[in-house]
């Protein structure tokens, strides 16, 4: 799974809640004899320096007895590192201690049961879970139930991430962006509707609309190892027809551009690019940009990328050649070693013509270290004659 915007600020959390700043301890000669002495310490209601590195069944499961039983810890701190370990380490069977944990636990901690039952709830208590959400009104816990069930491989998941759908509605602008992220991560193909119509007439929130293209893109995404929602192609053709028009319209983002992108079938983006890469059109950086971003289909953005070394934008031809993280084919970057054409970028000295950016790229491959750009026009000079009798 590819993160996202919606979930960073409680990774973060739960990062900074998470008890990395224990002193390191040696670790006893007998295993056995520490894992026991955890769960002497836990069923008094404390914890041992090295509870962090007692994953034990037997010590999971004597937390697990502490918390059930509702009997005090000696501290809070005590009682926060043993939650976070037995959320970190809980397993299948453990889910509705999970749950419980999910829900009255703060925000930082319970992040942490929400990422356990992402990984080991089996079908039932994620079809419990998908229960829970029709009937929440909570919106932190909305929110929680919404990212198990986008965070989850499962089948039951992608299954119960229906029930995300209308919480497109949400007056809460975190809900609606944890149930962009979940539609998103399941693909749930029937939500394309809904979406679209957020995207143009529910929001003026910035984040949101670039998160609709972003779920349209990833609910419609065309590459061969993608896990396709069944065929409905009248809502994929509705997906790419909004993300076409916005793309190429004077408001175009780079978000629609990577949605449009990525929802192109094989003789679609074969036209798509026949079409307009001989054109100086508005949004091409955008397109190019979205080919490169981290995560997109890299079969497809080299693709991209290749075509629009043909564009009659030579800086736009220099840029790719520089930056592109696509394994760009050698033989197309030879035929432009005769391109004495500047680039024109502000960035570049004068003497850089797309031909001398074709030979950089020969030479470091998709490589950014400014260490290896030729500093002299002379070291430019000398490595396009190399590269030109190389061929």
């Amino acid at each position: 799974m590819i993160p996202d915007a919606r979930r960073l600020p409680w990774i973060a959390a739960a990062v900074l809640l998470s008890p990395c700043s224990i002193p390191s301890q040696e670790e006893p000669p007998d295993p056995v004899e520490a894992s026991e002495r955890a769960i002497r310490a836990i069923r008094e209601g404390g914890a041992t320096d090295d509870l962090e590195r007692r994953t034990e069944p037997e010590v999971i499961r004597a937390i697990a007895e502490r918390l059930e039983s509702g009997d005090p810890w000696q501290s809070a701190e005590d009682r926060k590192r043993a939650v976070i370990h037995f959320c970190r380490n809980a397993a299948a069977e453990q889910g509705d201690l999970l749950r419980a944990l999910l829900r009255n636990e703060p925000v930082g901690v319970a992040y942490f049961a929400v990422l356990r039952l992402a990984a080991v709830a089996d079908g039932d208590t994620l079809r419990r879970i998908g229960a829970e959400l029709t009937q929440e009104r909570n919106p932190s816990l909305q929110r929680r139930l919404l990212d198990v069930l986008g965070a989850s491989r499962k089948e039951a998941a992608r299954e119960e991430a229906g029930a995300a759908v209308p919480f497109l509605e949400s007056g809460d602008p975190e809900v609606v962006k944890a149930a962009l992220g979940t539609i998103s991560e399941q693909r749930v193909g029937s939500a394309t509707e809904k979406v679209l119509r957020l995207h143009n007439d529910g929001t003026e929130d910035r984040e949101i609309e670039a998160l609709c293209m972003r779920t349209l893109g990833r609910i419609w995404d065309t590459r061969s190892d993608a896990r396709r929602p069944p065929d409905q192609e009248k809502p994929r053709l509705q997906a790419l027809l909004a993300a076409r028009m916005i793309s190429l319209s004077p408001a175009s983002t780079e978000e629609a551009c990577e949605a449009f992108l990525l929802i192109q079938a094989p003789e679609e983006i074969e036209s798509f690019l026949g079409q307009f890469v001989p054109e100086a059109f508005p949004a091409r950086r955008l397109i190019v940009r979205a080919a490169g971003r981290e995560g997109f289909d890299p079969a497809k953005g080299r693709r991209v990328h290749e075509a629009f070394l043909s564009s009659p934008d030579r800086r736009l031809v220099g840029e790719i050649l520089l930056e592109s993280p696509h394994d760009l084919d050698p033989e197309r970057l030879k035929e432009l070693l005769e391109d004495g054409k500047a680039t024109g970028h502000p960035e570049l000295p004068g003497d850089v013509t797309v031909a001398v950016c074709a030979a950089i790229r020969l030479e470091r491959g998709g490589k950014k270290d400014p260490s290896l750009f030729p500093k002299t026009p002379e070291e430019r000079a000398a490595l396009l004659d190399r590269w030109k009798r190389e061929r």
